[in-house]
């Protein structure tokens, strides 16, 4: 299994990398020194006895690169790479030792490296894949266009989820099953509106001024603005006649004028203009193979992120006056879009993939086991619970580190007792004053603990593994092969406890390093049980046990560096220590969220500047939110080619 650590706080943005970012990138023709003349000879000397030729099973190689711009093909393991050294966790201690002189040289060496850039990488805001709308996408876009409650529920197939986000172009294909679906969807949606008699009539109203008579005037008239709505651009007039011939061939087969307009406009969801969201840019405002996007695609691009829907009229209008070309602007649209009730969506659509609460839905939960989680009707207040305690950071513009430390939560009556805090003052679900920081942040919430569980029990491990990959952006390898997985059940007849099992399982040398970081974090959350509910003592290993002859909750573990864990409290802790490595990850997936393809090595400079901008705003939200709009790859795209 690949090693890796998390980095030290307050070191993601320092050196000759946030001087790119904020300055100007480093040519890289000038970083090749500093990883030839200090970084390789060091690693050679310190890394190379388990990461060269001689690799053992599992572990990453850093002996492909003799020079920086060979390290930066695979900029991803050096950035670990760097992380682990700043942790003082590589090399491990049966290797010689890094002075502290020599570990800082390494560490700078490298970042040097990587955050240099070719001549044509300084303007390159990286590649979008043509992105197809997604079932929250199009949903929302049937609902702004229709009115109306739609949902596609299962009619459609899950979306492929690629980075944590279920809208990247890459991973969005449309089969032709899939758009049989489609055609079935708009047979629907359309026949269900034309049923309802007053949004009919106000449909009709160009006919009715025209004497009742349903034309291909009338029709023209109607069908204009629904083009430019649904594919969220004006519409040339060539292209809207062929809409009209539609109506009029419909005609000429003997339909009736209502239902001939029926099909026009439901020809309009069948449409790649509305199923797709290209964006090729502006051509004559393109330089060096760089294109801005048209205001009609920042108008579009600014909608889906925050809303997840076509523009409104405002923001179509401001498009159609050329005013979201201006950093400024889009600023200024973004902060109407978010104090929207309709931003509640980035619960819903990104926070539920990213923080991975709308699991919650589908979790498996052994009834006898944890009984109360049905009775209590645990599964949709959890997930409500989840979505409003981060729709309440939206809303109210707090600091994301609210999600790692709050003093506060979300609950009604039955959710508050059952986490152990105070009552709200009313009867729904409302936010709530702490006074215990145990259940402070998402990692109080029953969503989160109940998803990182197994049916039967906790998981460590599951739990560790969450906090590394979502929290931090640090996803560990895959397990190797063959590993004999831990019972599903903690109760077994050796009576041991999942600590003393895990034990065992790092034994194996290739699962030692992962678990090493992994179950400090995951063991400081085993007062949790496997719904959430806080617990003192281990599940009794058979039936009948006495309570006080249970093992106590033990949650302290030691880290590789030797810092010490010790439950719910010393991890919001380490993690508030760790807090610039948590802004960094939460803004890398709200970029993948909003430009629609993962970060790249190339864009560090630029989530690296979003952060500390963020930072002197006591990080709250919405700068997060107008670092990305103002930035250059949500702003351009390259020239097709």
């Amino acid at each position: 299994m690949a090693e890796f650590f998390i980095g030290g706080g307050g070191a993601t943005c320092r050196g000759l990398l946030c001087w790119g970012a904020l300055a100007g990138a480093v040519p890289l023709a000038v970083a090749q020194e500093p990883f030839r003349d200090v970084a390789r000879p060091l690693i050679e000397a310190h890394c190379f006895g388990c990461h060269g030729e001689t690799a053992k099973v599992g572990h990453a190689r850093l002996d492909g690169a003799a020079i920086g711009r060979e390290a930066r093909r695979d900029g991803r393991l050096w950035q670990r790479a760097i992380a682990k050294v700043e942790a003082g966790a590589m090399p491990p201690r049966s290797r010689p030792p890094l002075t502290d002189a020599a570990r800082a040289a390494l560490a700078e060496a490298l970042r040097a490296t990587l955050a240099a850039r070719e001549p044509d990488e300084l303007l390159d805001p990286g590649v979008v894949t043509l992105r197809r709308l997604g079932r929250f996408e199009y949903d929302g876009s049937v609902r702004a266009l229709f009115g109306g409650a739609w949902e596609s529920g299962d009619l459609f197939p899950a979306d492929p989820i690629a980075h944590g986000i279920d809208d990247l172009g890459d991973v969005m294909a449309l089969p032709p099953m899939l758009f049989e679906k489609y055609d079935e969807a708009s047979r629907a949606i359309v026949a269900e509106r034309f049923a309802n008699a007053a949004w009919r009539a106000a449909l009709l109203a160009p006919a009715l001024a025209r004497g009742g008579v349903l034309d291909a005037a009338a029709a023209r008239a109607i069908v204009a603005p629904w083009m430019e709505r649904a594919f969220r651009r004006p519409v040339p007039a060539d292209e809207l006649e062929r809409r009209v011939d539609l109506f009029r061939a419909q005609l000429a087969a003997g339909a009736p004028a209502v239902e001939a307009l029926a099909t026009t406009l439901r020809s309009l969801l069948v449409s790649p203009d509305f199923l797709f969201r290209p964006e090729s840019g502006d051509p004559a405002r393109e330089e060096a193979g760089v294109r801005p996007l048209t205001d009609f695609e920042l108008a579009t691009r600014l909608a889906y992120f925050i809303w997840s829907e076509p523009p409104d009229a405002e923001l179509f209008e401001w498009a159609r006056a050329g005013a979201l070309r201006e950093p400024a602007a889009l600023v200024v649209q973004a902060r109407r879009l978010l104090a929207d009730p309709r931003a509640r969506t980035l619960s819903d659509h990104f926070a539920a993939q990213w923080l991975g609460f709308g699991g919650i839905r589908d979790v498996t939960v052994d009834i006898r086991r944890y009984g109360r989680f049905f009775g209590l009707g645990l599964r949709e207040a959890y997930y409500e619970q989840a979505a409003r305690f981060f729709a309440t950071i939206v809303a109210e513009d707090r600091s994301v580190l609210d999600l790692l430390d709050s003093d506060w939560t979300i609950a009604d009556a039955r959710l508050a007792d059952f986490m152990g805090i105070t009552r709200p003052a009313g009867s729904n679900l409302e936010k709530v004053a702490l006074t215990d920081r145990r259940r402070g942040g998402v990692l109080g919430l029953g969503a989160i603990l109940t998803v990182t569980s197994f049916p039967l029990r906790t998981s460590p491990v599951l739990r560790g593994k969450w906090i590394l990959e979502v929290l931090l952006d640090q996803a560990p390898s895959p397990p190797p092969a063959n590993v004999p997985a831990l019972p599903k059940d903690d109760r077994q007849a050796d009576a041991l406890t999942q600590r003393q099992r895990l034990e065992l399982h790092r034994a194996d040398p290739g699962c030692a390093g992962c678990h090493a970081t992994m179950d400090p974090l995951g063991f400081a959350l085993e007062n949790f049980d496997g719904i959430g509910a806080w617990r003192e003592r281990h599940e009794p290993p058979a039936e009948g046990t006495p309570p006080a002859e249970l093992p106590p909750i033990d949650a302290c573990s030691p880290l590789p560096d030797g810092t010490s864990i010790d439950g719910p409290l010393g991890l919001r802790d380490w993690l508030r220590a760790h807090d610039v490595d948590f802004l960094r990850a939460f803004a890398r997936r709200l970029f993948t969220f909003a430009v629609g393809r993962p970060v790249e090595l190339l864009d560090d400079p630029e989530i690296d500047a979003i952060v500390a901008a963020a930072r002197t705003d006591e990080a709250r939200f919405s700068r997060f939110v107008e670092g990305i709009v103002t930035s250059r790859p949500f702003r351009y795209v390259r020239a097709p080619r």
